[in-house]
């Protein structure tokens, strides 16, 4: 499979975890910060993730006809804080959703032939323009089917 046929049902299983907020497949950028936290908008809040592949490295098999990709796909997330709703608590729950949808689906809606764990990277919080709001990364490296 390609690296958009898996990125697209990487963003499918996300969609899918209760909570989410807005998924992307690719990196947004705008130079307005206003105009950035609206695309990551969700039911008035934000918030929103995005996925982009890191690397991608290939190796021959034993028989040398085949190869084996293993893509490197990094999730980032972003949702506001709100600390009277103890919202660090319903960020790290929706990271641990992630988690386990992941977990449960290691060959990624069959488009590989496994996965590694999802690895929750960095957890954190983040200033942009006045407003507090948490963040993290992750890394979910999936292992393609092999082809000639």
């Amino acid at each position: 499979m390609s690296e958009a046929t898996v990125k697209a049902q990487i963003k499918t299983i996300l969609e899918g975890v209760s909570g989410i907020g807005t998924v992307h497949d690719y990196i947004r950028h705008s130079r307005s910060i206003a105009k950035f936290l609206k695309l990551m908008r969700s039911n008035d809040t934000v918030n929103g993730c995005m996925i982009r592949r890191q690397k991608t490295s290939t190796s021959r098999n034993n028989d040398s006809a085949t190869l084996k990709r293993i893509h490197h796909f990094w999730i980032s997330f972003i949702y506001e804080i709100n600390d009277a709703n103890a919202s660090e608590n319903t960020f790290q729950a929706l990271l641990d959703a992630v988690y386990d949808e992941f977990k449960g689906n290691y060959q990624i809606n069959n488009t590989c032939v496994n996965s590694d764990p999802l690895q929750i990277e960095d957890v954190d919080e983040m200033e942009i323009g006045e407003t507090l709001y948490h963040v993290a990364d992750c890394v979910l490296i999936c292992h393609e089917r092999d082809y000639y």
